[in-house]
C-alpha cells in the first residue's frame, strides 16, 4: 500500500491571508461556518478576524451636556470602550480556536469606526488576498456592520471580495388563487438565490 505523506503547513508569511468581517449575529455565523467549510484551507490559510464597536453611544454621551458632566462622560466612555472590547475578544477567540484546531492560522482585530473605511483600510494594512464578507446582519451592539459595508468594500477593496449571501427563507405555503393556480416554476426558481457571490476588483 502506498504510504500517505502528511503535508506540511506553510509558514505563515507563504499563507494566503484572508480578512473575514464578524459581527455575531446569526447571519454572521453562517457567512464564517461557509467560509470555514467551503473557503478555508488547512495548512495553508491565515485568517484575519474583524469586528467594528460602535461609536453612536460614545458620541451621544457626549452631546449637549455641561463641562463636568462631559469629564464624567469620557470616563464612562473609557469603561465603555473597556466593557465592549472584552466583549468583542470574548466573542472572536472560539472563532480563532476552531481554526486552529483545523490548521488554520489566524488573529482578530477589534476596530472602532465607520465599518466600510475600517474594514478596508485593514484589508490594505494586512494584505489580505480576499476579504469575505455578508450582505446583512446586526452588530455587536445593535450596530449593522454586514449589509450596509459589503457592496462599498466590493467596490473599494483592492483585493477580491467575497460576498457571501443568505439563503432564501422557504416561501410559506399558500392557498391557490380562484382561478385554481399556484405560484409558476418561474415564480419558485426566482426564489432560489445562489449562496454565494465572487467579485473580483481591478484598478
Amino acid at each position: 500500500m502506498p504510504i500517505t505523506v502528511p503535508e506540511e503547513p506553510l509558514e505563515l508569511h507563504l499563507r494566503r491571508k484572508i480578512l473575514l468581517a464578524y459581527d455575531n449575529s446569526e447571519y454572521s455565523k453562517a457567512v464564517f461556518q461557509y467560509a470555514l467549510d467551503n473557503i478555508f484551507v488547512p495548512n495553508k490559510d491565515h485568517v484575519a478576524l474583524a469586528t467594528v464597536l460602535d461609536e453612536e453611544q460614545s458620541l451621544w454621551l457626549l452631546t449637549h451636556t455641561s463641562r463636568a458632566q462631559n469629564a464624567e462622560n469620557m470616563k464612562k466612555n473609557r469603561r465603555l470602550s473597556l466593557t465592549e472590547h472584552s466583549e468583542a475578544s470574548d466573542i472572536l477567540k472560539p472563532l480563532s480556536e476552531d481554526l486552529a484546531s483545523k490548521g488554520i492560522t489566524s488573529n482578530y482585530y477589534i476596530l472602532k469606526g465607520d465599518p466600510k473605511i475600517q474594514l478596508v483600510k485593514l484589508s490594505e494594512h494586512a494584505h489580505v488576498d480576499m476579504v469575505i464578507v455578508g450582505t446583512r446582519g446586526l452588530g455587536l451592539l445593535k450596530r449593522g456592520l454586514l449589509g450596509s459595508v459589503s457592496e462599498y468594500i466590493v467596490r473599494h477593496a483592492e483585493c477580491s471580495v467575497l460576498v457571501v449571501k443568505q439563503k432564501p427563507e422557504k416561501p410559506r405555503s399558500r392557498p391557490e388563487s380562484p382561478s385554481g393556480t399556484s405560484f409558476s416554476s418561474t415564480a419558485r426558481r426566482s426564489l432560489q438565490a445562489p449562496i454565494s457571490l465572487f467579485r473580483t476588483l481591478t484598478k
